[in-house]
């Protein structure tokens, strides 16, 4: 049984593959850390479009803070939420422990089945 990795080309380097395009047997010895089919487990990981909105938490001074959003790609709405809280953190002067998370969607195409654009 022959398995191609010409599909993992990020892990090239890692599974000791030269760059040739071939298939490599599955006979050979792989490292020990990892299998074949692990290593291409691994390459595919997909990203979703998020749209994250928050804010900072109401205070007596500010009873109504200004709302922020963004538009993020991330594996999951964990990873969204973090890196939305990364972002802000560097952009304005809050962080998660005084902020409030007021709505976290995922962002689908409007038409699945067409190509999109290319810019």
């Amino acid at each position: 049984m022959e398995l191609d990795l010409s599909l993992c080309a990020g892990l090239d380097h890692r599974l000791g593959h030269n760059g040739a395009r071939r298939s490599w047997p599955l006979s050979r010895s792989w490292p020990q850390w990892s299998s074949p089919i692990s290593a291409i487990a691994l390459a595919w990981v997909w990203f979703h479009q998020y749209q994250v909105v928050g804010r900072a938490l109401p205070t007596e001074s500010d009873e109504h803070p200004k709302i922020y959003s963004m538009k993020l790609w991330a594996t999951n709405d964990v990873h969204a939420k973090s890196k939305f809280w990364y972002f802000l953190r560097k952009l304005k002067k809050f962080k998660k422990s005084n902020g409030q998370m007021l709505a976290i969607n995922e962002i689908f195409k409007k038409n699945p089945t067409k190509k999109s654009e290319q810019r």
